[in-house]
This record gives C-alpha cells, sequence and structure tokens, in this order.
C-alpha cells in the first residue's frame, strides 16, 4: 500500500500527459490521402492547351481548380495557375500564384518576367521587380543567354552601360553571333566611348542579320551613320526589343 502511494503521484501525471497527447492529436488537420498523390503533369497540360482556344479559355481555371479539389496544391498547380493569369487577366495578377512557387525553373523566370512586364511595355520605364527578377534569373542560369541578354538590356534602358556591357558580355561568351547580343553590346560600347569598336560591332550585327525586318535593318544602317559622325541618338530611337524575344519563348 505504501508503494502505491508513493507512486500513485506519478501514474496520475503519466494519466494525464498521456489523455492530452490523444486528444492533441485528434485536433491535429486530417489530410485525404489523394493530398499525397502527385497529379501527372499531362492532366495539366490538357487544361493548358484549353488556352489556344478562345471558347475555352475562360474555362481553364476552374477545370484546374477542379483538377485539384481533394489534392493539395503544388508547384504545377502555380505555374499552371499564372499560365491562365496571363492569358485571361492582367499580368500582374499572375505574380500572386507564383509567389508559391518552391522550385524556380527556368519556366518560373519566364512567367514572372511575363508578369512584371506591364509598365516596362506601358510606360518604357524599367520596373524594379522585372530587373530584380531578370538578375536573379541570369545569375542562377548563368548558361541560359535569353536571360543575359535581358539583364543587358534592362540595364541599357537605364542608362547604365557598365552592367548592361557585363550581362551583354556573358551573353556572347554563349554565343558570339547572337543578333540581340552585339546590337546592345555595340549602343553600349559607343555610349561608354568607344567609337571604333561600337561601329565595328553595329556593322557584324548588319552583315549576319538573316531576317526581314527592314527598320531593323534601317536601325542599324542609321546608328553606324551617327556613330561614325561622332553624334548620340534620343532615346526614342528605334531599339531592336530582345526583350520580346524572351517572352516568345
Amino acid at each position: 500500500m505504501n508503494i502505491l502511494k508513493k507512486w500513485l503521484p506519478v501514474i496520475v501525471i503519466f494519466i494525464i500527459s498521456l489523455i492530452f497527447i490523444i486528444t492533441s492529436n485528434s485536433n491535429l488537420p486530417k489530410f485525404n490521402i489523394k493530398d499525397e498523390e502527385v497529379i501527372p503533369k499531362s492532366k495539366i497540360d490538357e487544361i493548358i492547351k484549353l488556352l489556344d482556344n478562345d471558347e475555352t479559355k475562360k474555362t481553364a481555371m476552374s477545370s484546374l481548380d477542379e483538377l485539384y479539389k481533394d489534392h493539395k496544391k503544388d508547384d504545377n498547380y502555380y505555374i499552371a495557375n499564372a499560365k491562365i493569369t496571363l492569358e485571361t487577366n492582367n499580368d500582374i495578377e499572375a505574380i500572386s500564384p507564383l509567389n508559391y512557387v518552391k522550385n524556380k525553373t527556368i519556366e518560373y523566370y519566364k512567367l514572372r518576367i511575363r508578369a512584371s512586364a506591364g509598365e516596362y511595355f506601358t510606360m518604357g520605364n524599367v520596373p524594379n521587380g522585372l530587373l530584380e527578377t531578370t538578375l536573379e534569373a541570369a545569375q542562377k542560369y548563368s548558361d541560359t543567354i535569353d536571360f543575359q541578354i535581358l539583364a543587358g538590356e534592362l540595364f541599357y534602358d537605364k542608362d547604365n552601360y557598365t552592367a548592361a556591357l557585363y550581362y551583354l558580355d556573358k551573353a556572347l561568351q554563349i554565343d558570339e553571333n547572337n543578333i540581340e547580343a552585339n546590337y546592345y553590346y555595340s549602343l553600349c560600347l559607343y555610349l561608354l566611348g568607344d567609337k571604333e569598336e561600337g561601329i565595328n560591332y553595329m556593322s557584324k550585327t548588319l552583315n549576319s542579320y538573316k531576317g526581314n525586318d527592314n527598320e531593323f535593318k534601317k536601325s542599324m544602317e542609321n546608328y553606324i551613320n551617327i556613330m561614325k559622325e561622332g553624334k548620340r541618338w534620343k532615346r526614342n530611337t528605334y531599339i531592336y526589343s530582345s526583350y520580346y524575344y524572351v517572352l516568345c519563348l
């Protein structure tokens, strides 16, 4: 009896603790077993195809949400959500789902760049979010030429020609014949005082260009003449935008 009295407080505490643990566990959220299943990418791709048709485009988001009704939302969901939002709503709204993406892939960065692009197109200035995203992408995917070119172009638009040259040089290390990189490289060289090299790179770009954009060809010819005369140009002079090139990939 004495032994029982001695251990009774310990037993009582143990029982109370056990009841507390059981009760706490019962209050934990219960996840449907489907939350742990991965939705096949093919099913998401089928929904994204709805964007190709104006008649079905408006049903894409509801179809995506229905697909994930009993599943935990993952990166694939947020990427698809952003794609649909870009095609059906204001671009800036696509940033919200992208904020939940954990694995930042090349696809993620291209979508985020597009989502940050509205002000760049309409106002002509470079939004901080667009530049920050592009620089992060350029540093993480240093072997992807699109991000290097875009970083160079954005710095050019901010009149930071030294920084622009840095990224354009990285682009040319990947592909020394890239038209966009050579074009902006030429402009930056000239604006930094290297007239001869500026002319050489613009001439190289003109001679290498095989496209049919006559306005672009005329632009290069005009720049060569301006450089030879030692003049500066106005900001609204025609610029071949590698940014459009990135968005179309």
